[in-house]
């Protein structure tokens, strides 16, 4: 069969419209600019006559549209709605359509279609993935609002659900609408002779699918056929490990698991969502492997079973739910209440997926707060007792009691300590630097992650107590928004060295001394530290914005927060001391932070040496493992060498095709490596202040881009990204983050309106609008 040559969007159409069986295209009318021009009256009639009682939709039509060589989508003007017996009305729209044409052609058409009614979904499919025609059906789609151009404008808080499905995996679709809809579009396809076609559809309530306009994907950076088909052997290899080792009847039966991108120690966030071979290896060492649930131990949490807490599903690193979830319940709490509590969070998780990054504020209960009452009669009675609710309260007090007590080694005040000695003993291998990865390895886990762990888990628990303040109405959320905003932390330091570096009263040689071991990509050594960087050029000679007000509190919320206090039996004499211990918190878990990233500096140090030892380029390296890096300290051969060469072209050309398959923020189930839903994510807002400005999108470093006044996106940040806050930059806006991450905390600090957390689909959407509205104050963000 001969490929279909494009013709217009209304010519397209026509052509189909008598062709499909498994869909319908509605009925239509198009016409020539000439023919308007020469007789628009004989037009305005011929509409009147086909579209009797109906309103209409006046859609551009171009010759310069949907061609094989450009789309031209969204660039020409479309009207919705409106009514077929107004003359007058439906003359000024058909003008400003064919006005909108750059370039004018007596064969451009304007295209008149009736308006569906009884929308129960819309949305537009793409047959192979839009970026690189990887094997994928694209489905963006809106079932919430009954409106037909939600996806395709972008302007709708429903148009960011996506639904990816693999080509040759179809028979894991259990969705009856979607079996339907991909069973039309296959027909389309072998109709067109052509598999990837840019598809918009509307679905109606009776299950009776419109196809609203078809076009070719223009698109030229398709993969390799190769990589093609390597993308469909590591799904289906992808199906089976999870059908094996994870989702097998024996697990299920047991307890049903669940993996996130996001809950707990966030990944996504913190080294990627397809990290290289050498971040995934040093954070699992480092954190994941097992020193996260020590310090949860430590602190008086249970003993975890599986003490991993990261997998990697075809080089992406998800955390085991199930096992994060056993880890925030007090060690004291029985066996039969902690099953209860952990199956109850699954299950609710799996019911409001939205709250995959959110599930420590919205889904567990982690620690005793002055909102426990109302947390634990969340808890349906029909599965928890009122005595076991009771021993849940109980649990949770007593954990907290102890937590709070200076002698426990899971303290906020034992663990400053430890981190304290981290420094100590830098200091003795700045001045003899005969060490090697392992020790340094060992060093940082003992003196550094595990001390962190326990702080980090310190902030949360901190952030919580002051936040749970406004559900009991002790401190209203405004105020409590400025009480964090006036913790200084490192942070407020590193600015106000910034100041003095560009005051001459402080050198750069000590700024990169005490700030160098920075960088955007903590666990990444292709991202340049700050001790690469001149700081004068990177943050330039923009003012420095360091403004701390003291936070005092009024009479009436000492005495309100003094009465909870006493109320919960909470082990703070006072207000005055809870504030501490929160403000403590967050400026000992950023303080850990800063510190412990400097081993990991040293650790790349390390690497960049027996790099150039051994005629290896850096960017060469990151595709090895921490462990094959160690290896070839300890053992440097020929042979070894040769071994880790292989190992590198190997793994690049795994990561390479594992960055061109989808996995969805959460797995349920082992088809979801071959369909994938994405889940709508709902942003972490902070301030109150509604902001319009003009938007900048960074990967990394960029000295020439001036920020100043601009909304920034970027993808995820860790402390090497604080350059940023040197900027005039006026709001920010990220992929990946919690509503308790770093650039949370900063931006708070620093009262920068930020939507922290918006997911891939809201985030891949807003990025490319050169202007937007983000109101923290009614959690909206509006393409302007």
């Amino acid at each position: 069969m001969k490929k279909f040559i494009w013709k217009t969007k209304g010519q397209t159409l026509y052509w189909l419209s008598d062709k499909v069986k498994k869909s319908k295209v509605p009925f239509l009318l198009t016409f020539k600019l000439r023919n308007w021009k020469n007789n628009p009256d004989l037009i305005l009639k011929k509409i009147k006559q086909n579209f009797m009682n109906k309103n209409i939709a006046i859609r551009s039509s171009s010759i310069n549209e949907d061609t094989v060589t450009t789309s031209n989508a969204g660039a020409y003007e479309s009207f919705l709605n409106v009514p077929y017996n107004k003359n007058k009305l439906v003359a000024e729209k058909i003008n400003k359509v064919f006005d909108s044409y750059n370039k004018k052609n007596v064969n451009d058409e304007v295209l008149i279609q009736e308006m569906i009614e009884d929308i129960a979904f819309s949305g537009v499919i793409f047959t192979h993935e839009i970026k690189n025609k990887a094997p994928y059906y694209s489905i963006n789609y809106d079932d919430i609002s009954g409106s037909s151009t939600t996806v395709t404008s972008g302007t709708s808080t429903y148009s960011n659900k996506t639904l990816y499905i693999h080509r040759y995996s179809l028979n894991c679709v259990r969705s009856k609408r979607f079996s339907k809809l991909l069973n039309s579009i296959l027909e389309i396809e072998s109709l067109f002779n052509n598999n990837e076609l840019d598809i918009e559809f509307v679905v109606t309530k009776n299950q009776i699918i419109n196809i609203l306009q078809v076009r070719p994907i223009i698109n030229r950076n398709a993969l390799k056929k190769s990589d093609y088909m390597l993308i469909s052997k590591y799904i289906k290899k992808l199906q089976l490990n999870l059908k094996k080792n994870y989702f097998n009847e024996d697990k299920i039966r047991k307890a049903i698991p669940l993996f996130g991108q996001m809950p707990d120690w966030n990944p996504a966030e913190m080294i990627g969502v397809i990290p290289r071979k050498l971040s995934y290896s040093l954070y699992e060492t480092l954190i994941t492997k097992d020193v996260w649930c020590l310090a949860r131990e430590k602190m008086g949490y249970k003993k975890s079973k599986t003490r991993s807490l990261m997998y990697n599903f075809s080089g992406h690193p998800f955390i085991d739910v199930r096992t994060s979830f056993y880890s925030f319940i007090p060690k004291k709490l029985n066996a039969k209440i902690t099953n209860k509590l952990v199956n109850f969070w699954i299950n609710n998780l799996k019911l409001f997926p939205q709250l995959h990054d959110k599930v420590e504020f919205e889904i567990a209960i982690t620690t005793y707060s002055f909102n426990i009452e109302k947390e634990i009669n969340k808890l349906p009675k029909e599965i928890f007792s009122i005595t076991e609710k009771k021993s849940i309260e109980e649990a949770y007090y007593q954990h907290f009691f102890k937590l709070m007590t200076t002698r426990s080694q899971g303290s906020l005040h034992h663990s400053n300590k430890e981190i304290l000695q981290l420094n100590i003993k830098l200091e003795k291998i700045y001045k003899n630097n005969e060490i090697s990865i392992p020790e340094l390895i060992d060093l940082c886990r003992l003196y550094g992650t595990l001390p962190f762990a326990k702080l980090a888990r310190h902030a949360f628990i901190g952030t919580k107590l002051i936040k749970s303040l406004a559900e009991c109405k002790a401190m209203k959320a405004s105020r409590i928004s400025t009480y964090l905003s006036s913790i200084k932390t490192i942070l407020s330091e590193m600015l106000e060295d910034i100041q003095k570096v560009k005051d001459n009263s402080y050198s750069i040689k000590k700024f990169k001394l005490k700030y160098g071991h920075l960088r955007p990509g903590t666990y990444d050594i292709t991202s340049k530290c700050y001790r690469d960087i001149d700081p004068i050029e990177i943050f330039g000679d923009r003012e420095i914005n360091k403004s701390h007000s003291k936070f005092k509190l009024t009479k009436l919320e000492e005495k309100s927060i003094n009465e909870v206090i006493q109320y919960y039996k909470f082990p703070f004499k006072d207000a005055f001391e809870l504030l501490n211990y929160v403000r403590l918190s967050i400026q000992a878990r950023e303080s850990a932070k800063f510190n412990f990233t400097k081993v990991i500096d040293l650790i790349f140090k390390k690497v960049r040496i027996i790099a150039k030892n051994n005629q290896f380029r850096i960017n060469d390296l990151s595709y090895l493992s921490i462990q094959d890096i160690i290896l070839i300290e300890k053992q440097n051969s020929k042979k070894i060498r040769k071994k880790l060469s292989n190992n590198i072209k190997n793994n690049k050309q795994k990561h390479k095709v594992f960055a061109c398959m989808r996995l969805p923020q959460l797995i349920m189930d082992p088809n979801h490596c071959a369909v994938i839903p994405f889940q709508v994510s709902l942003p972490n807002f902070i301030t109150n202040k509604i902001l319009e400005a003009s938007t900048k999108f960074l990967i990394d470093y960029d000295y020439s881009i001036n920020l100043d006044n601009k909304i920034v996106f970027i993808e995820s940040a860790d402390p090497g990204y604080d350059w940023l806050f040197t900027t005039k930059f006026s709001g920010l806006i990220t992929k990946y983050g919690g509503a308790n991450s770093h650039m949370a905390i900063r931006c708070a600090e620093l009262k920068i309106p930020a939507a922290i957390g918006c997911g891939e689909q809201l985030f891949e959407q807003l990025k490319k609008c050169n202007k937007i509205k983000l109101n923290c104050a009614s959690s909206i963000i509006q393409p302007l």
